[in-house]
């Protein structure tokens, strides 16, 4: 079988991902290629400014680490004549880019999401002030699309693997492939464990119906102690452990309420999260079924029970908004002080999450992860937009707003645990361990015992780069501090 890889996120642990299976596939007898970024992309996830000394890193790290694995065949960068006059250079709106194909080929999605995660989470990104890095990217994608054509038309894998599949200058890969008929996997972090990856076959990480194929076969498959692994699960991100990712509760104080929670009200917690990270993805439409987006359905339930005085409603806004100024924060900080009933939590507060939750007569999810953690802590959940926790029977989903009315008003049982221990499964025996490669943290970690990283000649060079390429004083000082630690 002939395999195929190109690497254009250098960074740790997703190259070293790959590398794995790299040195997999060989073990297997498999052909293995590698095609090698030549610096000509004009902006990466990694490279946003296409800087000399990062490009010198990125290339500095592929060498050492294909060069510790035997067997690799490093493909010859294809330099093609490439018009990037007939991209399109100015959009109206953000949903015109997400829509924007070019040759058949929708690029504007992965330019959206590139963008709006860069750009402060802003999922209504201002096209009009960023058209110019909206074009870089284009041209980004586009190129990338026609070198990884004319390298599968020469090449003819079988299997192609590709990081996640979302940004500018991956998705193409993916639809390059689809296009062709090439079987590939994405690759990524495993949600609960550290030195995990996942693969996703034909597929992207962001998906609901794959999700929910895994959460059901990963409860076939260990039916010893599926239960209290599930269970671990969440006690371990009540108690802040970090398991792939930071935690987003653990600058929180534990037990921390709102002041004044009412006694004798019925307490509706609401959880929302970043629309950033969903906006933009290939196969992820409004995730609502009855709203219209997140701003409508909260002004709906708000106007529509701001007389009830028997309900209070503390909507905690999600904490990886923290220190953004984007339209959604804006739009969610106009219900502050609007509604007697309604009290905003913010970002940045020290509120408890779970403690709010324990202090919940019911809980309104919008995405969040929150939604099947409060169906484990013994909370009746009603979700309005879906989750990757959507299928398995975790929480209550009406499909209309007088639905979702008789749900507020009436008694509301918690959905069985057996849903949420299904998806603590799910996050901690899913993926596939790491045989060559050990995750050490979050971003650092070693490849049969060494690190991918730069020597010290080649530290040098990187650093007298990163010095040319400073335009002040402060960047200077910024830099200092950061290697020096003050």
């Amino acid at each position: 079988m002939k395999v195929l890889f190109f690497p254009v996120y250098v960074s740790t642990p997703h190259f070293e991902t790959e590398l794995e299976l790299m040195l997999k596939h060989i073990n297997a007898g498999d052909k293995v290629s590698v095609l090698k970024c030549d610096e000509d992309l004009f902006s990466c996830e990694i490279n946003p400014e296409h800087k000399k000394s990062i490009c010198y890193k990125c290339k500095s790290r592929f060498n050492k680490g294909t060069s510790i694995i035997k067997g690799v065949e490093v493909l010859k960068y294809p330099k093609l004549r490439i018009n990037y006059d007939i991209l399109k250079q100015d959009f109206t709106s953000i949903e015109e880019l997400k829509n924007y194909s070019i040759e058949g080929i929708g690029i504007g999605m992965g330019v959206a999401s590139t963008l709006i995660d860069r750009y402060n989470k802003d999922h209504k990104l201002d096209t009009i002030k960023f058209s110019k890095e909206i074009y870089i990217e284009l041209k980004s994608a586009y190129l990338i699309y026609k070198v990884f054509e004319n390298t599968i038309i020469e090449n003819r894998p079988n299997l192609v693997y590709i990081f996640n599949g979302r940004f500018s200058t991956l998705l193409p890969m993916v639809l390059c492939c689809e296009k062709h008929n090439i079987d590939y996997y994405t690759h990524e972090r495993t949600g609960g464990q550290l030195n995990k990856y996942s693969l996703f076959y034909n597929s992207v990480p962001h998906l609901f119906g794959y999700a929910k194929l895994e959460i059901e076969e990963c409860w076939k498959s260990n039916p010893l102690n599926r239960k209290k692994l599930g269970a671990s699960y969440f006690i371990e991100r009540r108690n802040r452990v970090i398991q792939s990712w930071h935690s987003f509760t653990e600058n929180q104080q534990h037990d921390l309420l709102p002041s004044d929670i009412p006694k004798h009200k019925t307490i509706i917690s609401i959880f929302n999260s970043t629309i950033g990270e969903y906006t933009a993805i290939r196969g992820r439409d409004n995730p609502f079924s009855f709203f219209l987006n997140e701003y409508d359905c909260l002004s709906k339930i708000f106007d529509f029970y701001k007389n009830y005085t028997s309900l209070q409603f503390y909507l905690r806004i999600h904490p990886n908004l923290t220190g953004a100024d984007n339209t959604q924060i804006k739009q969610l900080k106009t219900f502050i002080g609007k509604y007697n009933n309604v009290e905003i939590i913010l970002p940045e507060s020290p509120i408890d999450t779970y403690s709010l939750v324990d202090s919940s007569d019911k809980i309104i999810v919008l995405g969040s992860t929150i939604g099947v953690e409060a169906c484990y802590w013994g909370k009746p959940v009603i979700a309005l937009a879906s989750a990757l926790y959507r299928d398995i029977d975790t929480c209550y989903w009406p499909k209309t707003f007088e639905e979702f009315d008789q749900m507020i008003k009436s008694e509301l049982s918690p959905k069985n645990k057996i849903g949420a221990l299904k998806y603590g499964n799910w996050e901690l025996t899913r993926g596939y361990d790491f045989k060559y490669f050990r995750l050490e943290s979050l971003f650092r970690g070693k490849f049969l015992d060494k690190n991918i990283s730069l020597n010290n000649i080649q530290k040098i060079i990187y650093y007298s780069l990163r010095i040319i390429e400073i335009k002040n004083i402060r960047e200077l000082l910024k830099m200092a501090q950061r290697k020096l630690k003050i």
